[in-house]
């Protein structure tokens, strides 16, 4: 029986099909799921922008900023994976250490640079860019988490998946990945990853499942 969200109220998640339902047991669709990602990171990125510019204004000192904007991150990437995976509770140690690898990057890039706001060497402008740059990888580890979570698809069916463009600048590489249509699940690089726009990507992934012996059908189209 599907078990009640703990990120989501109101939701369940149901492991069999990888979805969630509302509260009038209906499933809610994929682009729902997605808005309320997107919500959520655009959300914490004003606050961590406003963080940066009092820092650069001076308003903030550097401790408290990399520990605050340290601490904000870490919720964000968590967050996102469990609501990738369908729970805090279906998170394993192989998300947790993804996890950790791509923090422990973050903090660094954090810590340095604080220093060169603090040294004059980095203009407010740039410091908001990175601060974007980093909720992009928040964005990437719910897509990384959901495909490792993702149940198979039932007998004689077969997940079809299609990138399509976010609310950001586009580059080369997402814009080919989106004129290829639906593809066959895993084939797709996910949002954020082989792309020259990296962490500054917003794209989505929409999935359907479809009868396995009709996916010839679907491939290449955006329908």
């Amino acid at each position: 029986m599907p078990k009640p969200s703990s990120l989501l109220p109101g939701y369940t998640y149901e492991p069999g099909t990888g979805r969630y339902r509302g509260g009038d047991g209906r499933f809610v669709s994929r682009g729902r799921i997605t808005d309320l990602l997107a919500d959520a990171i655009a959300g914490n990125e004003r606050q961590m922008l406003r963080n940066v510019t009092a820092y650069v204004e001076g308003r903030l000192d550097p401790q408290t900023w990399v520990a605050d904007q340290s601490l904000a991150l870490k919720r964000e990437y968590l967050q996102n994976a469990a609501l990738g995976a369908g729970g805090w509770d279906r998170l394993t140690q192989r998300d947790y250490g993804r996890i950790g690898g791509k923090l422990g990057a973050e903090y660094g890039r954090m810590a340095n640079l604080a220093e060169q706001i603090a040294a004059g060497e980095a203009t407010l402008p740039q410091a908001l860019n990175r601060v974007h740059m980093e909720q992009g990888g928040a964005h990437t580890v719910f897509f990384e988490t959901e495909r490792d979570h993702m149940p198979p698809a039932p007998d004689g069916m077969t997940r079809l998946e299609r990138r399509v463009l976010g609310e950001s600048e586009h580059c080369e590489d997402c814009l080919t990945y989106y004129e290829q249509g639906w593809a066959h699940e895993g084939e797709l690089p996910v949002p954020g990853e082989a792309s020259q726009c990296l962490t500054n990507c917003r794209c989505m992934l929409l999935q359907k499942i479809v009868p396995a012996d009709e996916a010839e059908q679907w491939i290449g189209t955006k329908g």
